[in-house]
């Protein structure tokens, strides 16, 4: 049975809260990955009561919301910005994790720590969304900053994927303009079954849009995939093409960002 995932950045806002509730029942949404919740007395609120609504208890800038019961739940990580949770049942295995880095924090701190997470976790499949403010051409936008480098380098290290295409709309968009800040990471064993990673056009309340994720549909068709030998081939001729530059001082060593890359 497929997993519909929504990932959002609320932006502290109850109206942002309001519009996720109608918008999780129209999508049938199974999972919310949330960064800076709304929250009254250092709890989440806004969500249904038959919800299982997961984040640290003082000033949390990460959730998890369960809106289905299909689910053993078991909690593995709960911090004000990180909050991760296992998920399994007689078809699935599966951590999922929400992300805030805050734009003035050192980016690192957040990076260490999922790193440490990702090596316990291991070889179990991972999902992670998140608002990195971290702007890298990737996935998405036109340039690349300090903090868009330091996350690919997390996501060469870890073996990741991004699921976010350059083509896509951005996920932050205000007054003061648009990036794509928003990022949704796999693990190589769940790439596969990712059927559909989209940025929705809906109204959110918030200045992030909506990202949808779904994954085990298996009606639906998935993207070949090259060869491992075919995307060195590809990795190699890319290392010799001027355009290469454009991804600044990052080392491109992972196959598997290659295909975003591209």
């Amino acid at each position: 049975p497929c997993i519909n995932i929504l990932q959002l950045n609320t932006n502290h806002t109850y109206t942002a809260t309001e519009h996720l509730r109608i918008t999780q029942s129209i999508l049938d949404i199974h999972i919310s990955l949330l960064q800076e919740p709304y929250y009254l007395r250092n709890k989440v609120i806004g969500f249904a009561l038959t919800d299982l609504v997961i984040h640290h208890p003082a000033q949390p800038r990460a959730a998890i919301i369960l809106h289905t019961k299909s689910f053993d739940i078991y909690p593995a990580y709960i911090s004000r910005d990180i909050v991760a949770v296992r998920l399994t049942n007689r078809f699935t295995d599966l951590y999922v994790i929400s992300v805030y880095a805050p734009p003035h924090d050192d980016l690192n701190t957040t990076l260490t720590t999922l790193t440490d997470i990702c090596t316990k976790f291991h070889p179990t499949p991972i999902l992670i969304g998140g608002d990195f403010n971290a702007k890298n051409v990737v996935w998405g936008g036109n340039r690349t900053d300090d903090r868009g480098a330091q996350l690919a380098e997390f996501i060469i290290a870890r073996d990741l994927l991004p699921l976010n295409t350059p083509e896509s709309p951005p996920t932050f968009e205000s007054a003061r303009g648009c990036s794509w800040i928003d990022i949704t990471l796999a693990s190589q064993n769940i790439v596969r079954d990712i059927t559909n990673w989209t940025v929705l056009s809906d109204t959110t309340g918030s200045d992030h849009n909506y990202i949808f994720i779904q994954a085990y549909n298996n009606n639906t068709t998935t993207t070949k995939k090259l060869t491992k030998s075919g995307q060195q081939k590809l990795l190699t001729q890319m290392s010799q093409d001027q355009w290469f530059t454009r991804m600044q001082t990052t080392q491109i060593h992972s196959l598997t960002l290659l295909k975003h890359i591209i």
